[in-house]
């Protein structure tokens, strides 16, 4: 679900809210969702750490905020929206 340290923090998290600790691990994992992406942005575009042409710089960044926008805008619709669509199916013989 999530990386040791932050999982511990959730079920620790979890235990004392009275909470279920699987749901309050994904929930974290929903919120650090843009965490994991960032690492990969730097090793693939280097620009992001400020190297390389002003122009290649202000298009990567520019880029990323738009991107990191667009997933908050996702997960913000996907919440909002009155219809659920189901993501699994599960088929009781």
């Amino acid at each position: 679900m999530i990386t040791p340290p932050v999982c511990l923090a959730s079920y620790a998290a979890a235990s004392i809210g009275k909470t279920d600790p699987v749901r309050t691990g994904w929930e974290g994992m929903r919120l650090c969702a843009i965490a994991y992406v960032v690492p990969f942005l730097f090793v693939f575009s280097p620009s992001l750490l400020l190297i390389g042409h002003w122009w290649e710089v202000a298009l990567s960044i520019g880029t990323a905020i738009i991107g990191a926008i667009l997933l908050v805008l996702a997960e913000w619709l996907r919440r909002s929206s009155r219809v659920r669509a189901p993501t699994a199916v599960v088929v009781d013989s």
